[in-house]
């Protein structure tokens, strides 16, 4: 059974529904976070893609952010919002991005241009 909450992608401008990049301070909420069943992908632009799977159901929501309210994030526009409860904003544990979103910790997944380099260990080659 396919849970759908709201579509908004595709929604022209003449309608008023346009992202807003991301807020200076809320540049670290940026990148595809993940987590067995759930996934939340974040954009700079200011759009939302969040998915979860589970219990026979999936649960979708996509859409430009509409504002923040303190840490937690709104997504919609008029009157079709929903709201992620955000328990631990972004942070680095142990090198690893994480936050927790709606009770649920995810991690931020990295792509190869995201990874620093660092040289192997002296005596190791490569």
């Amino acid at each position: 059974m396919v849970l759908f909450l709201f579509a908004l992608y595709g929604c022209d401008s003449n309608f008023g529904i346009e992202s807003q990049p991301l807020p200076p301070d809320k540049l670290n909420y940026e990148g595809h976070w993940e987590t067995t069943g759930m996934k939340l992908i974040i954009t700079r632009d200011g759009m939302l893609s969040y998915e979860k799977v589970g219990d026979g159901r999936k649960t979708s929501v996509n859409g430009p952010i509409k504002n923040f309210e303190g840490d937690d994030i709104v997504v919609g526009a008029w009157i079709l919002t929903t709201t992620f409860t955000v328990q631990e904003p972004p942070h680095q544990e142990d090198g690893q991005w994480v936050m927790v979103v709606d009770n649920t910790k995810l991690y931020k997944k990295l792509f190869k241009q995201e990874i620093k380099q660092t040289p192997p260990p002296a005596g190791i080659e490569t």
